[in-house]
């Protein structure tokens, strides 16, 4: 239940979050039963649906992240309290998916807020990076202007989002780009916000939001709304 509450206050109430906090919900009532190892059955493939999910969008929900954790936390406490035949597979599903979603956090970045700036791996963003915009391709000199990497169903991007707006609604001191889904939600999500800029899309499976800045010849990946705030205004200056 916890997981479903989680997505309920912090994601874009989009058809995603409404059937993923439905599951969990449902998944939570489940486990109240006499047959409470299907529950744990179901929070793990609410877990690997999650996963498979966010890879097909190309893009790294946070708050998706938190909630998996929840839920496989449910599963393995599950796991180790079952008694009957279920008990080994259980186990064993726990362990996969622990595995798989640790797997998946160590590849995309972790999410204790660590590591909010770094240099950004040549293979994912460097200076220059190619976009799209109005149906037309364009190239990105994020030395010149800041580049922010959102989701119109990212929780925390909302925040972000709109503090920059409130800062810069034309977006002259820097891009939003849309990492992934339909631009019509990333255009409405801006809108809403204020924002009179232009909007561009590039495909992009990282953790959002993240803040991409170049200086002194190296790429700067930055995490976190404070961050990427301060960011902004000293690009400005």
């Amino acid at each position: 239940m916890s997981a479903a509450i989680l997505l309920v206050v912090t994601k874009y109430p989009d058809i995603y979050t409404v059937l993923a906090a439905a599951a969990c919900a449902v998944t939570a009532g489940i486990t109240m039963t006499k047959l409470a190892y299907r529950g744990a059955v179901l929070g793990g493939l609410l877990v690997a649906a999650s996963l498979t999910l966010q890879s097909v969008l190309a893009y790294r929900c946070l708050d998706c992240i938190r909630a998996d954790i929840l839920l496989l936390s449910g599963t393995i406490f599950l796991s180790i309290v079952e008694q009957g035949k279920m008990r080994k597979p259980l186990r064993v599903m726990a362990a996969l998916m622990t595995l798989l979603l640790a797997v998946n956090v160590v590849t995309h970045s972790p999410i204790t807020g660590l590591n909010k700036a770094g240099a950004a791996p040549a293979d994912r963003i460097e200076r220059y990076l190619e976009a799209a915009v109005d149906g037309s391709y364009v190239t990105l000199d994020t030395q010149v202007k800041p580049v922010l990497f959102f989701s119109p169903t990212c929780g925390p991007c909302k925040e972000t989002v709109a503090q920059l707006i409130g800062i810069d609604p034309e977006g002259n001191a820097w891009a939003p780009v849309q990492a992934g889904g339909d631009p019509e939600d990333g255009r409405e999500y801006l809108r809403q916000s204020g924002y009179r800029g232009n909007l561009y899309q590039r495909g992009w499976s990282g953790p959002v939001p993240a803040l991409f800045l170049s200086r002194e010849g190296k790429t700067m990946e930055i995490r976190g709304t404070g961050e990427i705030l301060e960011a902004v205004r000293g690009a400005g200056d």
